[in-house]
């Protein structure tokens, strides 16, 4: 139910939902959060990064001035093969992507501050 709080608050402008929680039940539901991302998308996930690594490919890939012609990840190469779609000579460039898997690339990237292993409490 507390997941109902911030989209129909969005959708709708209130909800009730969000007066049924105390802040300490917020504050826990928040950390159940980061703890899920942990186990799902983090460090402490098996598969984090590699679900993460192929953003990085195509990063490297745009520093280095070239197109992806293979790749052993997910990265899709019918996209990332054609300077039509994955233009080299860029000034700045946007790349967009989901919640969970923002947490996987920045995994991906090794960015350690992200590796501490968060208490179950």
């Amino acid at each position: 139910m507390q997941t109902l709080c911030p989209y129909e608050t969005v959708a709708f402008g209130y909800s009730a939902f969000c007066s049924l929680f105390t802040y300490q039940e917020w504050e826990d539901f928040e950390y159940s959060i980061d703890l899920y991302f942990a186990g799902e998308n983090y460090f402490q996930s098996p598969t984090g990064r590699a679900v993460g690594i192929g953003y990085v490919e195509e990063f490297l890939a745009r520093l280095q001035h070239h197109v992806l012609k293979s790749t052993g990840t997910q990265a899709n190469i019918t996209l990332d093969s054609n300077t039509q779609t994955f233009p080299l000579d860029q000034a700045l460039y946007f790349d967009f992507s989901h919640d969970t898997n923002i947490a996987s690339i920045l995994t991906a990237f090794g960015f350690k501050q992200f590796a501490q292993v968060l208490p179950e409490s």
